[in-house]
């Protein structure tokens, strides 16, 4: 079991890590870049002692050393009282962006979480279609295919796992930024699709839109 915590710093919560549960073998990888700069491309590993032996035997084939010039970069810094303040600042700064984020799309009846990171996450019925839809009107967010899990489906059993969702991101917001009525209203309710009443959709709680229902119409001359 490899994790990457690479947003702990700033994240605003605490880890819970499955390597608690007792396992064999299991490294947690931590990253600098996120909080103290995209260039300090510098990472540490605690692991088992097996994983650290199997981890060693590598870097002998490679070089086998990590610049001394970003490790006591990184260590000044670390080490830095004045850094740490401002790296809990800007813990503080994300978590206020995301609970700015989710209460503006909760006032427009749009559901959406985020405890801790960058972004927030918005439950769909068709990430593709919401995705792409957004993106007629400006607004670029992830699908969640990717960051979902899912179980392997034994013979006969229907498929599991998480649910669709699209990510969105909560660094360039902030508390009053989102208090823009047409800023939420472009999001919450893009123009619906041209012809297209909704009949029979069934659109889901949290966005209305016939073209974010998954109808999969789009408006004439969109191509």
């Amino acid at each position: 079991m490899v994790e990457d915590d690479h947003n702990a710093e700033v994240g605003g919560a605490a880890a819970h890590t499955l390597a608690a549960a007792g396992l064999d073998r299991w490294a947690q990888v931590r990253t600098v870049s996120k909080h103290l700069g995209i260039d300090l491309r510098w990472a540490g590993v605690a692991c088992d002692a097996v994983t650290l032996a199997r981890h060693d035997r590598r870097m002998v084939m490679t070089s086998g050393w990590v610049s001394h010039v970003l490790q006591e970069t990184v260590a000044a810094l670390l080490a830095d009282p004045a850094v740490r303040d401002l790296v809990a600042a800007g813990e503080e700064a994300y978590a206020e962006r995301r609970a700015a984020l989710i209460g503006a799309l909760g006032a427009y009846g749009i559901r959406a979480v985020g405890a801790s990171g960058l972004n927030v996450w918005v439950p769909v019925r068709d990430e593709s279609a919401v995705v792409n839809g957004l993106r007629t009107q400006g607004w670029w967010v992830a699908a969640g295919a990717r960051f979902r899990w899912r179980l392997r489906r034994r013979c006969g059993s229907p498929r599991r796992g998480s649910r669709p969702w699209t990510r969105c991101g909560s660094r360039r917001t902030s508390p009053g930024s989102w208090g823009r009525p047409g800023d939420v209203r472009r999001v919450s309710r893009p123009p619906v699709a041209r012809g297209c009443s909704g009949a029979g959709v069934g659109p889901p709680r949290s966005i209305r839109s016939c073209r974010f229902s998954g109808c999969g119409r789009r408006p004439a001359g969109s191509g």
